[in-house]
């Protein structure tokens, strides 16, 4: 990825983080989070992953909206960032927080599961 790729994606991150917070009033949208912008090499379109708190109904739900009102955002956007080309906005769920979530409730599992040791000598505690 180049050099010119990155600052677009970090540059429409932001810029698409402020509009969600302040500008985008739909109830059916729920908190949510930019947390990564990938545009394509001819800067016509990009992924918006957004992350978003609730329910899986209720991100699914939240999704849909945004990508309703793409035109919208977009046009926003377009005040926001100078570009020769404003990219399609393609809004996609980003569920890497609950992943991580996930892996966590099952090391704490596993930690629990497992007997405490004496790290020096290996051996089980008494």
């Amino acid at each position: 990825m180049s050099l010119r790729i990155r600052k677009v994606n970090q540059l429409i991150k932001k810029a698409l983080g402020e509009i969600l917070l302040q500008d985008v009033k739909d109830p059916n949208v729920g908190f949510c989070t930019v947390t990564d912008v990938d545009v394509a090499n001819d800067l016509r379109s990009a992924w918006v992953m957004i992350s978003v708190m609730g329910e899986q109904k209720e991100k699914e739900k939240s999704i849909e909206h945004l990508q309703k009102a793409s035109g919208y955002i977009n046009k926003l956007l377009r005040s926001k960032v100078e570009l020769r080309y404003t990219p399609r906005l393609n809004f996609k769920l980003d569920n890497t927080l609950d992943y991580s979530f996930k892996i966590e409730t099952i090391i704490k599992e596993i930690h629990v599961d497992q007997p405490e040791t004496d790290l020096e000598t290996g051996a089980d505690e008494k």
